[in-house]
């Protein structure tokens, strides 16, 4: 993988793993914002118990049960969204164990090969937001497309170049989640090679 201070160069080849982390990425860790609302929603409830109990407020018994009854929605509500996506998480045929050939420079990605027989150039403008995730780099065309960069195919400095130039590139449109657990899950956890 050739890497000047310009440019990287790299083949990548998704296996049925990294579509997986990335489908379930973009289901369940992508956005914080349900998983905060129903820690907060259960924690908000569980105190209005407690000062209930205590008789420190004497609130209604359905303000507790209609926190509770939310709560347990939201979570059922993921719940069933993860077993859907468990089924539908078969591996897109096309995306999988087809070669690409990138050339990533400070003028976009440029993307060849594949069974598609892709040339295109992406420039950085066009794309909408991009994360670090412990083995992965996911880039997003739009809400439908992406494309997944093992980094296992990038080495250490081809890594540091990638998250180098997404943040210079994309700015805020970047997100490191390494470090976030939130972030990562368990398939993103365990190193594929």
């Amino acid at each position: 993988m050739p890497i000047s201070k310009r440019a990287l160069v790299f083949e990548s080849e998704i296996n049925s793993d990294d579509y997986k982390s990335q489908t379930i990425f973009d289901v369940f860790y992508k956005r914080k914002t349900p998983a905060i609302t129903l820690l907060i929603s259960l924690l908000l409830a569980l105190a209005l118990q407690i000062l209930d109990l205590a008789q420190v407020v004497d609130l209604p018994d359905r303000v507790f049960m209609l926190l509770f009854i939310y709560s347990v929605a939201v979570l059922g509500f993921r719940m069933i969204l993860g077993g859907i996506v468990k089924r539908i998480i078969e591996p897109d045929k096309i995306c999988i164990n087809n070669k690409h050939r990138y050339i990533v420079t400070h003028m976009g990605i440029h993307m060849t090969g594949g069974i598609e027989d892709a040339d295109l150039m992406l420039p950085w403008r066009i794309i909408t937001e991009a994360y670090e995730v412990q083995n992965s780099f996911y880039i997003y065309i739009n809400m439908a497309q992406n494309i997944v960069f093992p980094k296992r195919y990038l080495g250490g400095e081809g890594a540091d170049f990638m998250r180098k130039i997404l943040q210079d590139e994309l700015g805020e449109r970047f997100s490191n989640r390494t470090h976030d657990k939130k972030g990562v899950n368990e398939n993103e956890k365990n190193d594929i090679h």
